[in-house]
C-alpha cells in the first residue's frame, strides 16, 4: 500500500491516473459480483490457496518433472488462455486437485536434508516466480489501455515485492503454508 501511495500523486498530478480510483471501483464489481460468502472464499481461500501454490510452490518441489507441471500452471494462469475454454469457478475445480497431487506427490520424494533447487536456480525461480505473481495481478486493473502499458510496471510493483517477501518465506522454511496463511489475511 506504501508503494501505491508513493506512485500515486505523481501518476495523479501528471497523467490525471488514480491507481486507487481503479482499484476500488474494481473492487465495488467485484462485491457486487458475487455474495458476502463468495467474497469470503474467494479471496480469504481460494485465491491464496491457487496463487501460493501456482507462483511459489515451484520452489519447494522435489521434481523436474514436477516443476515443468508449476511453470506451466504459472503460464497458464498470467496468459488466462483457460479463460476462453472454461469459468474461473471450473478453473479453481481442476486446478485445486492438481496443486493438492502435487504437494502429496512432493512429500512421498522429500528426503532429510536433500536440497529443493540447485542453488544456482534459486535466484532464477525465485526471480521469475516474482514477476510472474505481478504480472498475474495486471488484471486487477482492468480493463488494460494499450497507451497506459508503460504504467503498469508501477501498478504491479507492489505485487512483486509482496512476491520477493513470501518467496523468501518459502525457501527459508521449504513450505507454502507459512505464506498461504499471510496471503490470506
Amino acid at each position: 500500500m506504501i508503494i501505491i501511495l508513493m506512485i500515486e500523486m505523481p501518476l495523479r498530478n501528471l497523467l490525471d491516473i488514480s491507481i486507487l480510483a481503479n482499484l476500488t471501483h474494481n473492487r465495488q464489481a467485484f462485491r457486487e459480483s458475487t455474495t458476502p460468502l463468495g467474497v469470503i472464499l474467494d479471496i480469504c481461500l481460494a485465491a491464496p490457496f491457487l496463487e501460493e501454490g501456482i507462483f511459489r510452490f515451484i520452489l519447494i518441489l522435489k521434481s523436474r518433472c514436477l516443476q515443468i507441471i508449476s511453470i506451466l500452471l504459472i503460464l497458464d494462469f498470467i496468459t488466462s488462455f483457460h479463460s476462453f475454454y472454461i469459468s474461473s469457478y471450473q478453473y479453481t475445480v481442476i486446478v485445486l486437485p492438481i496443486l493438492c497431487m502435487l504437494f502429496f506427490y512432493n512429500k512421498l520424494l522429500t528426503r532429510p536434508g536433500e536440497e529443493v533447487l540447485q542453488r544456482k536456480f534459486y535466484n532464477y525461480a525465485c526471480w521469475f516466480s516474482c514477476i510472474a505473481f505481478g504480472l498475474a495481478h495486471i488484471r486487477n486493473f482492468a480493463p488494460l489501455q494499450l497507451s497506459l502499458i508503460f504504467l503498469y510496471p508501477f501498478y504491479v510493483l507492489p505485487q512483486m515485492v509482496y512476491g520477493v517477501v513470501l518467496s523468501y518465506a518459502v525457501v527459508r522454511y521449504k513450505s507454502i503454508f507459512l505464506t498461504f496463511l499471510i496471503h490470506a489475511e
